[in-house]
Formats: structure tokens, C-alpha cells, sequence
């Protein structure tokens, strides 16, 4: 038997973290070894620094394995620290010690981060976007209609083709963001795109408007919202095929304007012909319209080249010890001579820089030179000052890029030296990244010379709170060979990397000084084997790489894309699927689980599960990646939260998230739609709010992550206590998103409303007993009882029957929230399925909670008959029909019409449908927690056969170790084989008939085909 030992080590959830800024971190370790049933008696962690003790916690008697804090000397900034954990079996048996771990510190006073905010200014027009020479116009005369429009007639000559064009603009008046997409605002030549109905207010637009241009006359338009002082400005700019641009700005000749009413549909705005359009009023330049200097209008300017900054110091000592300590206004990336610094991109992440702005810590010493190195850096928009989802808009955060930087050299004779931004030494200069936006994309242009270098300035930095990043980094993950490769036309072709994917591409390529190549991404293409960018709305998500003449490698690292498809064009000498990689990018969650079995839709369906995940886990979790939307809705977040867990380490990056949800909570306690959020104006509404509430108690019940849920509760309360003012008569029925996307009927919120409010109610009792809060426990469940009844009251039959509403989501979500009893609602709730044909009928909220509230009834079979439907609505029709991501909508794609763009909102890469991922992991793999269980320490294994499978496997790899399970069928003998880490206890419930033979070898019988274990592997048999 081998000893019992610890592995895995972690701190504050991380293994080995760079830069933390905790003083007093949390330690956690899983365990291996130690035989059947082995289990930890005391523990000992030893914490090191160099060669003196910090701390010996001595032997404490206990079985915890996590959230054990420092309790030593104070520890001190930018120092390494190692640590060790011994432990002893229930025999008091020493284990082995374990391997050193480490952990690292940053700045534990964030005012003791040295640097200034620095960058540089756009200068000349070569540095300013396209819209620095035109002109704001608008109709002559007083407002008098809610609508204006701009146009523009130009001539293409009749022998030259359009090889790619767009509009530039600033629409001014658009200020109704989520509802603008019903009057279809851009129009060329007549053809009104979907792609480009929503506008944000007050932000620089880029539109691919070259497929609807020919050859002779030409008609551009776009109508927005005419305000008190609303204005339009714009430059449409076009390739030829004989390499000429037409470069056509507002306050030239050839634009108009006109006044329009709110019609829709309006077949007329658009007329060229019309007499009505008249020569506008010029009332001001781009950065100087007719508005104070500092209002958004005059400050929009933000699609310009990524900053270049760069320090040139001497080292003339030997350097042992080298940290750069850094974070931006905006995306950055740094080098040291030359070389990339980390493998981070995209840094320093999504934050409320109004609150929060994480910094990045780097180890340099391998870097850093005898003599002369120049440090770099290279600052895009990022989440900062770019183009984010509406309703945000541009610039939301800040108008200039900034660096804020430290790099500390620790000599070998003991001095050391710091190198900090300030504007005495640094330069700066714009590079060869013209543009760098996460809608837009990125141009790159290797053809340009380079700008001298010139002094920086100190600029505005962010004003959130100074932190050292508490979770992964967004790093690759991987990359993918292109599948396929189809020339569509001369130059033109289109690549399939054969997965939906986040990220972006690497081309290598050659060619000829200037040769502009354009790359086009899309996550489907149309009947016709075309890019179908539609459900893309107002992202652009197009790069341009221009080419310097030699070898060229385009990696555009300051943006990123959701797609499986790209369309590359201009290229002169043909392509080869080798020149291409897709680049996959996201958070850093290593995997943890895995789910296979012996049907092949059921993998794929995991598969589209990890890789919506994979996508969608970007400094947030989005609800998407490709949009002009990319937010951390909160509804998306918390449906999938236990499915996230059981693929991947989430618990850093959840705890981050919950930070993100602290600092958009509206003062009066609603928790908003997204966050970060964009203003302090959500009130709070059931499921999307709701994850005020979920997340840290998924932490907690997940994690054993009881600081986050500590730091969180207080806010917990003032949610509900915000609702419970808001009901009437214990019933909350106030509008919320509502159980979204479902096909018809849709569960009133009336009836999900009060279910949702009484659930969070039951969680958050829970909380507050585990952090010992018992009289704040006693009230949220004193309200969770009163709750019940009276939704009872108003909505339950004496039968059982949901009078209000008899809807599959009515009965899953009662049933899972509590509300409702399994065997008083069970017949009615089965009904609800077959009247759809054993389809599911439920969107985001209903889906998830459809079958595990079907096993809480005892009608696993109906789940499954549901789960294996291969047609709409439902899983396996996504995959019969090529999904490789979840998608938003069940009706998204048919065969006959291919994609469709329903409501203008349509996303192929949206993990919340891939809820329904733990219950494949706890019911078809049965690896599932105890009712009480904290950070699966109490486990039950209950595997549910089906007809259709005859074996599946599921692992997890928790906290506390490896939780395996595995059956199959040899002819009519059912096997399992369990693994269950030290420390840890689990019933087994076999899918046994009466008078099955049973062979349990080792395992405590409970009763019927119920066993108890311990930790080690056990197997079971079942025969007729």
C-alpha cells in the first residue's frame, strides 16, 4: 500500500502564481495513495522564504484540504515564497511530504506600484482615423422629424471592379441601442443589411459595405435619430482593381441629407431619386463639432494605430533577479530586446477600470542583457477604449492608450534598480498595427517605414483600484490546420479550420510590397458556400494584413474573432492550407473533466459543450464571442456554471467573475443583465440577477470557496432584501428577460418570477449557515417558506397541475427551486413533455433545469428520450445539422434555408444550452454530489444506463483528487468501476432489478443495490 501523499498543490486556486497581492493566502492540496478507505487525520504546512521558516502551521488536526490560510510572519512585496504540506491517515501514519510549491507576491499595497500612466498622441493624419478630415453634417433648418439620413452619390468607372470598401461613421442620434435594429438604419444601393442594424451611440463605425457596390452609379445611406443637435459624420472608402482608392468624406462633394419620419418598414428614405435630398449644413470637424471640447462627440477618435513605447536602459551587473510588473489603458503586449515577454495576450483583461484595473506580473531574469536592452511595449484599444458591445459604445472607459509599468533588477552584489514609466525616459511612436479594435479587428502593415521615436506624455491612466490578477491569464490554448480550402474566385478563397472557434489566424505568406490581403471571418457560410456575416450585426471582424515584400507572419494578437470560417482575398499567388493556423485564445481553465460513452452524438454534443466553453471563457464569461455583444451576461453565467466546473478550473476565474458582479451591483441591490456592466442601472431581474446569488454559492459548494462567498454576501442580502420590497404580497412578478429564447409558449415570468426569488432565498440560507450568520439564515428561510406558499397559492391546482402556466419550465423550475413536490406535480410535468412530442419546449432558464428535474421525479427515461431527439428543438438536431459549438437559438440553421438570422440575434457559439452538460457527467457518467456536500467530498455515484448507450465513462479531476466512473455491458452483465479520491466517501447506487446477482467485493452494503465507499477504486457486477 503506498503512503498517502499530496498532490496538486494550490494557492488562492492557482498553481504556482506569479504576483498575488492577498496577505494572508489560502493553501489547498488533493490527495493520492493510502489505500481503500484512506482518509486525512492532520495536516502540516510548512511556508519558506529562501532558507528561513515564515511559518509552520505544526500538526493540526483535521481533514481540511482547502481554504486554509496564512497565518505567518507578514509577508512581504515581490518575494517567492515555498511551501510544503505533510499529512497523516487515519491511523496517524505520517504521509510523504509533498513536492515545493510556490507562490509569489506582487504589490501588496497597490500604492507601492511605481510608474506614470504614459502613451502617446495621435499625430498628423496618418496616425488619425479616416474620419479626421471630414465634416459633421446635418439637415438645414430646425429639427422637425424624429429621423435625418445622410447620402451619398458617387461613380465607380464602369471598367474597374470593387475589390473591398467601407463606410466609416458616426451616426450620432442612435441612442436606443437594443431597439434601433427594427429600422435597418444603412443602406447600399437599395440592400438595407441585417448585419448593420445596430448602431451604438456616439462610436466610431466601420461597415463592409464592397458586395453591394458595382461599377457606374452608386447610392450610400444611413438614417439615424435627429435629437437636439445630433449630427453625421462619415468617409466611404473604396478599392479598385487597378489598386486606386476613392476616399469620399462628409463636407465633400457628392453627400446630402434629408429629414425622415420614424416609419417601419419605409420603402422611401433610401430613394436616390427623391427631390428631398438637399446639400447639409458642415458644423464642424471631426474633434471639433459644435459641442463642449470634452463631450464624447469631439473625443470619439479611438480607431487609430496601437501606441509603441519603448525604454532603452544599460545593465552593467550581474542580474539574478528581473520582474516586470504592468498593466495598460488598453490591450498590451511587451518585449525585452526584441523577444516576447509571457505568453499572455490580451492583457490586462475586462474589468470596470472605473473600479478594478488588474496588473500582470512577468519573470524577465533569462531576458535581460550585459550592456544595452530595450524594453517594449505595444498598447492597442482592448476593452479600454475600443469599440465594445452595445450599449457601451467607444471609448467607454478612456479615450487614450497608457502604459503603467515597473521592471525591478536585483543585482548579485544585493543592489537593485527600478525601471518605471515616467516621461523623462521613455519614447514612443506608432508601429506598424494601424488598428487594433476587438469589434473592428486589426490592420497590420508591414509596407510603412518607421516613425522617429518622440518623447511620451503623461496621459489619464484608469482610476479603478490597482490588483494584482486573481485569475488564469488569457493565453493560445491551442492551434488548428485548416480543414479545407476552396478558391471561390480569383484571389478569393475561403478556409474551414473544421471547428467554431475564438481566436484568430497565422498567416505566413509572400508577397509582393503592399499587396493588401483581407481576412473575413464568419462562424457558418450561406447555401451557396459563401461567408454569412448577418448574425455578426455591427462587427466588422475583419483584418487586414498588408505585406512588406519578404517572408511575413500575420498574427493579430490585439484583437480576436469567432468563426470557423475565413475568407482571405487579394491574395496574388495562390494559397496553401499549411500557410494558415488557427490560433485558438482564452482563459487559462485546465481542463478537469471528461465524458465519453459509445454514442457518437452524445461525444460530439461534449465536445460543442468544452468548446463553447473554451470560446466563451475570455477574461469573462461571455454569452458570445463573434457580435457586437461579447458581455458576461449574468443569466448565461449561472445556468452553466456546474457544467463549466465539471470541464474545467473555473474557480479562479468564477471568483474574479463575482468581483466583476460586486462591482456593477446597483446601490439598491439589483445585480445587473452583464458584467461588467455599463451602468449602475439594473435594478435586478430573476435569472439574470440571480447569479448575485448562484455564483458564490457554486463557489462555495463547488470549491469549498468560502472567501468569496464571505465577501459576496452582503450583497447577497441587499439583492433580496431589494426584492423582497418588491413584491406584492410575497410575489415578485416584475419583468425579466424571462426564460429566454424558448419556443412558444414561453413560461410567464408571473409564474418563473417568484420560483426564481424563492430558490435564491433557499441558497442563500444556506450560505449564511455555512458562514455562521444563523440568524440571517433563519430569515432568507422564513422567506423562501412564505414565498412558496403563496406562489402555491396562486398557481397550483389541487391536483398538482400548474393552472397558470403548464409548461415544461414551470414544472422544472418548481421542482428544482423546491417549490414544488416530486410526487404531487410528476404526472402533469411528463405531459407537458409529450405533448411536444417528448421534445424539450424551454429556453435559457428551463432548459437547465429540465432534466435533473426529471430524475427528482424518478423519470430518467423521459430525460433521456428527451436528450436523444434528433430533431428541432433539440441537442442532437445542433449536431445532426453541424453545430461544433452550442448555439443560441434551436432553430438557428435548417438544410433548406441554411442560416438564419432570427430577430437579428443569433449566435452559433452560446454555451447555455450546454447546460444540460452535468447531467450527462451525474446521471449518464453518475458522478454527482451528496445533497450536503461541500467541494465533492460526499459523493454518489448513480449511473442511469439507456437502451441507446451501452457504455460511458466520466472523470473529474476536484480539489480533492480524481473521481472516476466507468460502466459497460458485457451481453446482459452490467460492470462499474469506480474510483473515489482519499478523503472522500461515496454511496453507489447500481440500476439493479429485483433479485439482481450482485457482486460488490470490498463495499459496504447499505441496502437494496446501495453501497458505501471510501477512497480507492472498487468494482461492482450485476448479473440476471
Amino acid at each position: 500500500m503506498t503512503q498517502l501523499r499530496p498532490i496538486d498543490l494550490h494557492c488562492n486556486y492557482r498553481q504556482e502564481p506569479l504576483g498575488i497581492d492577498v496577505p494572508t493566502p489560502s493553501f489547498g492540496w488533493a490527495l493520492d495513495g493510502g489505500g481503500r478507505d484512506a482518509v486525512q487525520s492532520a495536516y502540516r504546512i510548512t511556508v519558506r522564504q529562501a532558507d528561513q521558516v515564515v511559518w509552520d502551521s505544526g500538526k493540526v488536526a483535521s481533514d481540511a484540504q482547502m481554504q486554509i490560510r496564512y497565518a505567518g510572519s507578514a509577508l512581504r512585496d515581490r518575494t517567492r515564497y515555498v511551501w510544503q504540506v505533510q499529512v497523516w491517515d487515519g491511523q496517524q501514519h505520517e504521509g510523504m511530504v509533498s513536492r515545493e510549491a510556490s507562490f509569489e507576491t506582487a504589490y501588496l499595497d497597490p500604492a507601492s506600484f511605481p510608474g506614470a500612466w504614459i502613451g502617446v498622441r495621435a499625430q498628423g493624419e496618418t496616425e488619425r482615423h479616416p474620419l479626421a478630415t471630414a465634416q459633421w453634417l446635418r439637415p438645414a433648418g430646425p429639427t422637425g422629424t424624429p429621423l435625418a439620413a445622410c447620402g451619398l452619390r458617387f461613380t465607380i468607372p464602369a471598367h474597374l471592379q470593387v475589390r473591398a470598401a467601407v463606410l466609416h461613421c458616426v451616426a450620432e442620434g442612435h441612442d436606443q441601442p437594443w431597439a434601433c435594429g427594427v429600422f435597418g438604419f444603412l443602406s447600399v444601393n437599395g440592400t438595407r443589411p441585417d448585419s448593420c442594424g445596430n448602431l451604438t451611440r456616439l462610436a466610431v463605425m466601420t461597415y463592409d459595405i464592397g458586395r453591394w457596390l458595382k461599377p457606374g452609379e452608386n447610392h450610400v445611406a444611413m438614417r439615424y435619430f435627429q435629437q437636439p443637435e445630433a449630427a453625421f459624420i462619415g468617409r466611404v472608402m473604396v478599392e479598385l482593381s487597378d489598386g486606386t482608392f476613392l476616399s469620399l468624406a462628409t463636407g465633400q462633394p457628392g453627400w446630402r441629407t434629408r429629414r425622415c419620419q420614424q416609419r417601419h418598414p419605409d420603402p422611401e428614405w433610401d430613394d436616390a431619386k427623391a427631390d428631398v435630398w438637399a446639400e447639409g449644413v458642415a458644423v464642424g470637424g471631426f474633434g471639433h463639432g459644435p459641442w463642449p471640447a470634452d463631450d464624447k462627440r469631439n473625443r470619439c477618435d479611438r480607431l487609430i494605430p496601437a501606441a509603441v513605447l519603448r525604454r532603452v536602459f544599460t545593465v552593467r551587473k550581474l542580474v539574478v533577479r528581473a520582474r516586470i510588473y504592468a498593466t495598460a489603458g488598453g490591450a498590451y503586449e511587451l518585449t525585452l530586446g526584441g523577444t516576447p515577454i509571457g505568453d499572455r495576450v490580451l492583457a490586462p483583461g475586462w474589468t470596470d477600470f472605473r473600479q478594478r484595473v488588474h496588473y500582470q506580473t512577468y519573470d524577465v531574469t533569462q531576458l535581460v542583457r550585459s550592456g544595452e536592452n530595450e524594453l517594449g511595449a505595444t498598447v492597442g484599444d482592448g476593452w479600454w477604449s475600443g469599440h465594445l458591445a452595445t450599449p457601451f459604445g467607444c471609448s467607454f472607459y478612456g479615450f487614450e492608450k497608457s502604459l503603467k509599468l515597473a521592471l525591478h533588477l536585483e543585482f548579485s552584489d544585493g543592489s537593485s534598480d527600478v525601471i518605471a514609466t515616467d516621461p523623462a525616459t521613455w519614447q514612443g511612436r506608432t508601429g506598424p498595427v494601424r488598428l487594433a479594435d476587438l469589434m473592428e479587428g486589426q490592420d497590420i502593415d508591414f509596407s510603412l517605414q518607421p516613425t522617429p521615436w518622440r518623447p511620451v506624455e503623461l496621459l489619464p491612466g484608469p482610476g479603478g483600484r490597482l490588483q494584482a490578477q486573481p485569475d488564469e491569464p488569457v493565453r493560445r490554448l491551442l492551434t488548428l490546420p485548416v480543414r479545407s480550402l476552396t478558391e471561390k474566385r480569383p484571389g478569393v478563397y475561403v478556409l474551414d479550420f473544421g471547428q467554431n472557434l475564438v481566436g484568430w489566424i497565422r498567416l505566413q505568406i509572400r508577397a509582393p510590397r503592399g499587396t493588401r490581403i483581407t481576412a473575413r471571418h464568419t462562424e457558418v457560410l450561406d447555401l451557396q458556400g459563401e461567408v454569412w456575416t448577418d448574425n455578426l450585426r455591427s462587427a466588422l471582424a475583419i483584418d487586414h494584413f498588408i505585406c512588406s515584400g519578404g517572408d511575413d507572419i500575420f498574427e493579430p494578437t490585439l484583437t480576436f474573432h469567432g468563426f470557423r470560417y475565413v475568407e482571405l482575398s487579394g491574395l496574388p499567388g495562390g494559397l496553401r492550407p499549411e500557410q494558415v493556423l488557427g490560433v485558438v485564445v482564452g482563459s487559462d481553465t485546465a481542463d478537469r473533466g471528461t465524458f465519453t460513452c459509445d454514442h457518437p452524438l452524445l461525444n460530439r454534443l461534449q465536445a460543442n459543450i468544452r468548446w463553447g466553453q473554451r470560446g466563451n471563457f475570455l477574461s469573462i464569461p461571455t454569452d458570445c464571442p463573434q457580435r457586437d455583444e461579447r458581455l458576461g451576461w449574468t443569466a448565461d453565467t449561472q445556468v452553466f456554471a456546474r457544467t463549466a466546473v465539471h470541464n474545467a478550473d473555473c474557480a479562479a476565474f468564477y471568483a474574479k467573475y463575482v468581483d466583476d458582479l460586486l462591482d456593477a451591483q446597483h446601490p439598491e441591490g439589483g445585480f445587473p443583465h452583464f458584467a461588467p456592466t455599463d451602468a449602475l442601472s439594473d435594478v435586478g431581474v430573476f435569472g439574470w440577477a440571480d447569479a448575485g446569488v448562484v455564483m458564490p454559492w457554486t463557489l462555495w459548494r463547488l470549491y469549498g470557496d468560502l472567501s468569496t462567498a464571505a465577501k459576496a454576501y452582503p450583497g447577497v442580502r441587499r439583492y433580496l432584501d431589494a426584492r423582497d420590497r418588491r413584491a406584492k404580497d410575497d410575489l415578485d412578478t416584475a419583468w425579466s428577460f424571462g426564460d429566454w429564447v424558448s419556443p412558444a409558449p414561453q413560461t410567464p415570468n408571473e409564474v418563473l418570477g417568484p420560483i426564481f426569488h424563492a430558490w435564491m432565498h433557499r441558497l442563500a440560507a444556506e450560505l449564511g449557515t455555512a458562514l455562521g450568520r444563523s440568524p440571517d439564515a433563519e430569515h432568507h428561510r422564513t422567506r423562501f417558506a412564505r414565498i412558496r406558499t403563496a406562489w402555491r397559492a396562486a398557481n397550483l391546482a389541487s391536483d398538482g397541475r400548474c393552472q397558470t402556466s403548464d409548461t415544461q419550465a414551470a414544472y422544472a423550475c418548481g421542482l428544482r427551486a423546491g417549490v414544488l413536490e416530486p410526487t404531487e406535480t410528476a404526472a402533469h410535468f411528463v405531459r407537458s413533455v409529450e405533448r411536444h412530442g417528448w421534445h424539450l419546449n424551454t429556453g435559457f432558464l428551463g432548459t437547465y433545469c429540465l432534466l435533473p428535474a426529471l430524475n427528482q421525479i424518478g423519470r430518467e427515461d423521459v430525460a433521456w428520450r428527451i436528450l436523444l431527439q434528433e430533431t428541432a428543438p433539440g441537442w442532437l438536431y445542433t449536431v445532426r445539422n453541424g453545430a461544433t459549438t452550442m448555439w443560441e437559438r434551436w432553430n438557428s440553421y435548417t438544410p433548406e434555408t441554411g442560416p438564419v438570422n432570427v430577430g437579428n440575434m443569433n449566435s452559433y457559439n452560446h454555451y447555455a444550452f450546454g447546460a444540460v452538460g452535468e447531467w450527462m457527467y451525474s446521471t449518464i457518467a453518475g458522478i454527482e454530489r451528496a445533497e450536503d456536500d461541500v467541494a465533492f467530498q460526499r459523493l454518489v455515484i448513480r449511473p442511469v444506463p439507456s437502451g441507446s448507450c451501452r457504455h460511458a465513462r466520466g472523470e473529474y479531476r476536484s480539489l480533492r483528487g480524481t473521481i472516476r466512473s466507468s460502466w459497460w455491458y458485457e451481453q446482459e452483465t452490467f460492470r462499474l468501476e469506480v474510483e473515489i479520491p482519499p478523503n472522500c466517501t461515496a454511496e453507489v447506487h447500481l440500476p439493479a432489478r429485483p433479485g439482481a446477482m450482485i457482486q460488490a467485493e470490498g463495499a459496504r452494503h447499505l441496502h437494496g443495490a446501495t453501497y458505501a465507499v471510501g477512497g480507492g477504486r472498487w468494482s461492482f457486477t450485476l448479473g440476471s
